[in-house]
């Protein structure tokens, strides 16, 4: 490899966004990948000791939201079937996209699922590389037919946005080359004095880069750390285009997106940090630290026994107290939380926040449901474009035709956009009322909701109904959510 090449080289808008997918894809994860990072995410006080911090880390918790906001944006997007009419020498495919048995319906969902949680997700669409035997020739396949017979077919590959680490855009908007980074399991290791195969020894996983271009690619790995990358295989294909679509959670330029939940990313950090001080407060106020004023200190204090503090002749009478918190800053605490769900769920629902206490007009909540539903088309439009683009360089492996717009007459690909009158489905319904269950939704909130989603009839007194279900929980021990022995915000309305 020539000194001047740097295979680790990240395009300028990978290393732009590189940050905001780490945290998006840590928060959807849960809080055993926040706790990992520590300081990154939970916040050292200037005056708290690290055996009190580490107590508090292990005790911290960290609500679903980003789950919950792709599972909503999922269900939305995915509810209903997506229209799939391909050339017939493609149907079979449909069934097995993957050589792993994944329907194309199942595959490309989790496609659209990676990209709204990490910004971009690639589909790899490859060719296994035929085998060549020595002095036989005659044996290698030596055209397509011949080569399906045998086994050897297209397939796509989901590849994850942290892999694709470079690419270059050409004049005319097509990817010239892309370079693509993984670690790779070598064999495990053998003990051929012994006859083993490996087993009871860990695999070793090595860098390795496959630079894919229009008519070719190259695969360089490092076995050694000290002599660099080394190019080990090549390849040439005859696609004329680089074999790799990007799908985007939200487009922010070529070949890079952001997480569909970015918006609120800072939101759900913050709140993470006041929900563990909060908990902090509390844990203080319930079992508040004792101290003592006095000439000698107490060899053990035990609050829950009792404390002896012995006396000294001509010393001022020991005393004993408690730091107990005290003030607004509970309170204040309280109210930032319940302001920061309601932003997080305003924000992710792409509603405009409301600062005055008036009700929203008709006009008003029609807008924000032309907010959400376009943002959801606009998806729906771009995984769209994304998968029939890989269908096109699907035929072109199999050499039914020779460039991608000869292709495009082959391939119709619709997914849903009708979301207007399903902005609300059942799944999101669930969602939104479990978050007001675990206290993340203020009640009024998922009113409000409901009766902008046209789950409750228009007009609907929000106020009035708070009342009604105030009152009932006065009465009840259980059943929140019930009124009159039905659910509110049940899928039938």
């Amino acid at each position: 490899m020539p000194e001047q090449m740097d295979l680790d080289h990240k395009h300028e808008l990978f290393r732009l966004i590189e940050p905001i997918r780490i945290k998006s894809r840590d928060l959807y994860e849960g809080i055993h990948a926040v706790r990992a990072k520590k300081t990154e995410y939970l916040k050292q006080g200037k005056n708290e000791s690290k055996s009190d911090y580490l107590t508090r880390l292990r005790f911290s918790v960290l609500d679903p939201y980003v789950g919950n906001i792709i599972t909503a944006r999922q269900a939305s997007l995915f509810g209903k079937p997506h229209i799939r009419e391909v050339h017939p020498k493609l149907e079979p495919f449909l069934r097995n996209i993957d050589i792993l048995g994944t329907g194309a319906p199942a595959f490309f969902e989790k496609v659209a699922m990676e990209s709204q949680i990490d910004g971009t997700a690639w589909v790899l669409i490859d060719m296994p590389k035929r085998e060549t035997v020595t002095g036989e020739e005659g044996l290698q396949p030596e055209s397509m037919l011949s080569d399906l017979e045998q086994g050897i077919r297209p397939f796509m590959q989901l590849v994850p946005a942290a892999s694709i680490i470079d690419w270059e855009i050409g004049k005319d908007r097509e990817l010239e080359w892309v370079v693509m980074k993984e670690l790779f399991p070598l064999e495990r290791r053998k003990i051929e004095e012994n006859m083993m195969g490996g087993w009871g020894f860990p695999p070793v996983f090595v860098p390795q880069w496959k630079i894919w271009t229009k008519y070719g690619w190259f695969v360089y790995q490092e076995l050694d750390a000290k002599k660099g990358p080394k190019l080990i295989d090549m390849g040439i294909h005859e696609l004329g285009v680089v074999p790799l679509v990007p799908f985007y959670g939200i487009k922010y330029s070529d070949c890079i997106g952001l997480p569909a939940a970015y918006g609120v990313l800072d939101h759900i950090i913050s709140l993470y940090n006041k929900e563990s001080l909060a908990d902090r407060y509390e844990e203080v106020s319930c079992h508040p630290i004792p101290y003592t004023i006095g000439p000698k200190p107490p060899a053990k204090i035990d609050t829950g026994k009792g404390i002896h503090l012995p006396t000294i002749p001509d010393h001022p009478i020991p005393h004993i107290g408690f730091l107990e918190p005290n003030g607004s800053s509970l309170q204040i605490i309280r109210d930032s939380r319940i302001d920061l769900r309601y932003r997080i769920i305003s924000i992710a629902l792409g509603r405009a926040r409301k600062e005055t206490a008036q009700v929203q007009s008709g006009e008003s909540i029609k807008q924000d449901r032309k907010i959400f539903s376009g943002e959801l088309v606009n998806a729906s439009i771009g995984y769209e474009q994304s998968e029939k683009r890989c269908w096109q360089i699907f035929a072109l492996w199999l050499e039914l035709v020779k460039s991608i717009d000869e292709a495009d007459s082959l391939i119709r690909i619709s997914y849903n956009r009708d979301f207007e009158d399903e902005m609300f489905d059942p799944s999101l319904i669930t969602t939104l009322r479990e978050l007001v269950l675990g206290e993340m939704l203020p009640l009024r909130t998922f009113l409000e909701l409901l009766v902008s989603g046209e789950i409750l009839p228009a007009g609907t007194n929000v106020e009035e109904l708070l009342e009604v279900l105030h009152k009932e929980m006065a009465e009840r021990e259980y059943g929140v959510f019930q009124h009159k022995g039905t659910e509110i915000g049940a899928a039938e309305g």
